[in-house]
């Protein structure tokens, strides 16, 4: 028997979305930007952009409801230099196409392909905080890299999903 449950929708799964529909999120799901600015790159997220520890770099932080359930957070990062050409980064306002839309249009920078990586793991206490779970509650983690056409890093994304959430894949085979 098949059970039905939520569906996590990804970095990738709204960037195709967003190609598809010209959304974001489903109809039931909205964003809210808890923060934005800059900050200086962790080795981590500078080693994701290609820039070097502690290169300025735009942080966005969200949490995703679905009604008034909160379901996933995420941050984005973005490179620092992009601050004057793309400010909208650097504001709590959501930006209706997608900040990969905005920063394509900005810059002119073409998004090209994306990476997503997956894995199971407990809920963090800030984790808890977002999606009011239990500390060490199952969650789905993510990370997820936006490339532009010349194979520079557009976005870099790191997110949490709670339990009873499905992840999709749909494959053409020609």
């Amino acid at each position: 028997m098949v059970t039905t449950s939520e569906t996590v929708h990804t970095p990738t799964g709204r960037v195709l979305s967003n190609r598809r529909t010209g959304r974001i999120y489903p109809a039931d799901e909205h964003a809210r930007i808890e923060e934005a600015g800059l900050v200086s790159a962790s080795e981590q997220v500078a080693d994701a952009l290609g820039l070097p520890a502690g290169a300025p770099v735009i942080r966005r932080q969200r949490v995703t409801y679905k009604g008034e359930t909160p379901v996933s957070a995420s941050i984005s990062w973005f490179d620092g230099a992009l601050a004057e050409l793309a400010p909208k980064l650097l504001e709590t306002a959501r930006i209706l196409e997608g900040t990969f839309g905005y920063v394509e249009a900005a810059t002119g920078r073409l998004l090209k392909a994306v990476r997503d990586q997956l894995a199971a793991d407990a809920a963090t206490e800030q984790d808890a905080s977002d999606l009011h779970v239990e500390v060490g509650s199952p969650v789905l983690r993510g990370r997820n890299w936006i490339y532009d056409a010349d194979g520079g890093v557009i976005e870099y994304g790191e997110y949490v999903s709670a339990a009873r959430r499905w992840k999709s894949y749909d494959y053409e085979i020609n």
